[in-house]
């Protein structure tokens, strides 16, 4: 049996943006504006991802859809990320037992 949960935060967006319910959550009750990206993750997608922007229904809909993710998905995609561009990869030293390699 398959344990296993799949959420598909895209289609919900959609969902909520449908309901007319998308506005809202993402609405800022202390500043009266819509809350901000915070993170430079997004910035490659344009000026409008920048931390300091508003999220807006129109940047997690339509053609950048995907961009909001679940935090398990996103956590996989930066760690494979890194260990592409940083090659964050360890590798124990040949010829060691291992009770030897891990004492470091």
């Amino acid at each position: 049996m398959n344990d296993r949960v799949t959420i598909n935060i895209q289609d919900d967006i959609l969902k909520l943006h449908d309901l007319g319910l998308l506005e809202k959550l993402l609405a800022d009750k202390t500043t009266k504006r819509n809350i901000l990206w915070a993170s430079n993750a997004y910035r490659a997608l344009g000026p409008q991802y920048d931390c300091n922007e508003e999220i807006t229904s129109g940047l997690i809909t339509g053609p950048h859809c995907s961009v909001i993710k679940t935090r398990a998905r996103k956590a996989t995609e930066q760690q494979s990320e890194r260990t592409r561009q940083r090659a964050e990869v360890f590798t124990p030293p040949l010829g060691l037992p291992e009770n030897e390699r891990l004492r470091g």
